[in-house]
Parts: structure tokens; C-alpha cells; sequence
């Protein structure tokens, strides 16, 4: 069954400013990552500007690492039949 809600449709305008905002701030992120300096410069982007050094490596095993954690959470769940217990049981700490 396909329940529509016609007053929560999006205009092409509104569309529009979404798909651009998406757009810089996905620019931004991969600027701060990537670029050796502002990722907001007024002069045209060049390879000099562009540092990959050392990222591929690490971003590779935190990828890795995060793939492995959300396999054993989905294993712990379907096994027990909840969430693990580090989850559960989480509190925000006050340090932050």
C-alpha cells in the first residue's frame, strides 16, 4: 500500500537549495580532508593544493574497523535478539 502526503511535497525551488547545500558542505568535508589549506580559496584549485599523504592508509583501516564493529552488532543482535549490552547501557560522557 503507498500512502502519499501532498503537503509534504518538496517544490523544484526547494529541491533545488537542498541539492546545493548538499553540494558545498559535501565540498567543505572533503576540503578539510584533502586540501593543505582554506578549501573556501578565491583563487582556482591546482594539484599543489591537494595533500593525499598518509590518508589512504588509515582512512582504509577506520573503514575496516567500522565495517568489523557493525558485523558484530548485527551478529550480537540477531543471536540475543537486542542490542549489545555496551549499547544499552551507553551514557553520554559529562567530559564532552
Amino acid at each position: 500500500m503507498v500512502v502519499t502526503a501532498p503537503n509534504l511535497l518538496l517544490s523544484d525551488d526547494e529541491l533545488d537549495l537542498i541539492n546545493a547545500y548538499w553540494r558545498a558542505a559535501n565540498y567543505l568535508s572533503v576540503g578539510q580532508i584533502y586540501l593543505s589549506d582554506n578549501p573556501l580559496r578565491a583563487e582556482p584549485l591546482s594539484e599543489a593544493h591537494v595533500s593525499v599523504d598518509g590518508l589512504g592508509s588509515r582512512a582504509a583501516m577506520l573503514h575496516q574497523k567500522l565495517a568489523d564493529a557493525r558485523l558484530a552488532a548485527r551478529r550480537y543482535t540477531r543471536d540475543f535478539g537486542e542490542d549489545q549490552p555496551e549499547i544499552v547501557n551507553w551514557t553520554w560522557d559529562p567530559k564532552f
